[in-house]
């Protein structure tokens, strides 16, 4: 908080709106990359911090400020010691510098494209030292052209099993909208140790566990909800995050964990809250990721190599908070692979589903930034699969993880069975998407009896044979 605000003049060169209450003006740029305003105090200003607020409508558009101050008849940079973006608010950056007075001030502002951007805010003033953060920035994706490190390692692994299990076994459904009772959650066994050791013996390098679906139910049980195995009236109490942590520890296999931050039942029983939401799904991923799940390190604490993110497409990703959910994971398992169902697309858009893998192309924006690779679950990348896309004018490297079922549904339904790819035709795609430096991932949906089918496990055997990629 400022606690010495000035309200100069503003020399812009653009359009300055001065809205109908007098409170509040817009300072709208010609469409070109960089401008400069030129800031007259009435009398000399001490100041250490400015504030900046693009217009929400169009954030983003702001890349670069360079502050300089009139020292004298010299010009003299003033440089930051802290730039905090605020992401409950997105539009808004908040810069400390150190000390100085002056009455005059530069400001060159550089954008993202030639189109310009609208300023909503400008404040000038002086922040208690104490108040003025040391270091606020958070653990995000930095640019590059190629892989990084930890995306090299899941490039390297390239082959994983996809488990949908949970409520929605037990409902002849996809979806479910998060009414059923727990006891409606059944399951007469949970023979996890089949599941991995059927990974294994085909070759596949992890096992990704659906933890929650849209419908809200957790297969472990959350401090956070009551929506879950450990309810009194569950059918089953057990772990299932543990129960496959341990088979994956058994037969040395990573594990990744599928989560929807679209939660029907959380909706049906809160009022709208996105701040309250955020935190309840931070809390959730802490319980996730915290350690207690995954394959054990050399100091016993369990890694989870992936995070796979889904639903996001009922809010945008400042709603969701992205930034500070990714700085979390992070800081939980930094090796740890970040991505999102319908990965790209326009930020500012609720529901980006609409543009598919066949469409994207090389700079395309990053819908859900940070993320460390793209999805589309049921879509294949093209033939020549662009890698570089764009977020506020930075290019990032991003893989593509192809998601596939063996049967016709990812969840086990009393149809369940028919088969959606020949062994042949997933041996090409295998062969296709490691070609193109990318992971391919096959569906498997564990039965109400906790086991998966054995014409899964049949088919994952032939395709092993036929790559002959079997341990």
């Amino acid at each position: 908080m400022l606690c010495q605000k000035y309200l100069p003049k503003v020399l812009f060169e653009g359009t300055q709106l001065c809205l109908a209450d007098g409170t509040q003006t817009e300072w709208v740029s010609p469409k070109k990359k960089q401008i400069v305003l030129e800031v007259e105090f009435p009398r000399t200003a001490s100041c250490n911090t400015l504030v900046v607020d693009e217009k929400f409508t169009d954030c983003g558009r702001l890349q670069e400020i360079q502050a300089e101050y009139l020292d004298g008849e010299i010009w003299t940079l003033w440089e930051p010691r802290t730039i905090t973006d605020c992401f409950r608010l997105p539009a808004r950056k908040q810069i400390f510098y150190p000390d100085a007075q002056f009455c005059k001030l530069r400001l060159t502002l550089t954008g993202t494209s030639e189109e310009g951007f609208c300023l909503r805010n400008l404040e000038f003033g002086q922040t208690l030292e104490q108040e003025a953060p040391l270091c606020t920035s958070l653990i995000t994706l930095q640019p590059d052209v190629a892989p990084n490190a930890q995306q090299q390692r899941m490039i390297n692994l390239g082959y994983s099993m996809f488990l949908h299990f949970g409520m929605n076994t037990f409902a002849e459904a996809e979806w479910t909208d998060g009414t059923l009772p727990p006891s409606r959650y059944a399951p007469t066994a949970i023979d996890a140790n089949q599941w991995v050791r059927t990974a294994y013996e085909a070759g596949m390098k992890t096992v990704l566990l659906v933890t929650k679906h849209h419908d809200g139910f957790c297969l472990w049980d959350s401090e956070f909800t009551d929506y879950d195995v450990g309810n009194p009236t569950a059918g089953s109490h057990i772990d299932v995050v543990q129960a496959v942590s341990e088979a994956c520890n058994q037969y040395g296999i990573r594990m990744a964990v599928y989560y929807s931050c679209w939660d029907r039942n959380w909706d049906n029983r809160h009022e709208k809250n996105d701040a309250a939401y955020a935190t309840y799904m931070r809390n959730q991923l802490t319980e996730l990721l915290g350690g207690k799940y995954g394959v054990k390190d050399k100091n016993g604490r369990g890694v989870i190599t992936e995070l796979w993110l889904d639903g996001c497409w009922e809010k945008t990703a400042a709603q969701w908070e992205m930034a500070e959910l990714y700085d979390l994971v992070k800081k939980l398992q930094p090796s740890c692979q970040v991505g999102h169902n319908a990965s790209i697309g326009d930020s500012n858009v609720v529901d980006p589903r609409g543009y598919f893998p066949n469409d994207w192309k090389e700079g395309d924006n990053i819908c859900y930034f940070p993320a460390d690779f793209r999805l589309y679950d049921s879509y294949h990348s093209p033939d020549v699969d662009p890698k570089l896309y764009t977020y506020r004018g930075q290019t990032y490297y991003l893989p593509y993880e192809a998601t596939f079922t063996l049967s016709k549904s990812w969840f086990w339904n009393t149809q369940y069975g028919s088969r959606a790819m020949t062994a042949q035709e997933i041996a090409d795609h295998y062969r296709r998407y490691r070609s193109q430096n990318n992971v391919f991932v096959l569906n498997c949906g564990p039965n109400r009896d906790g086991r998966l089918e054995q014409a899964d496990v049949d088919q994952l055997r032939e395709v092993a044979r036929i790559l002959e990629i079997a341990p």
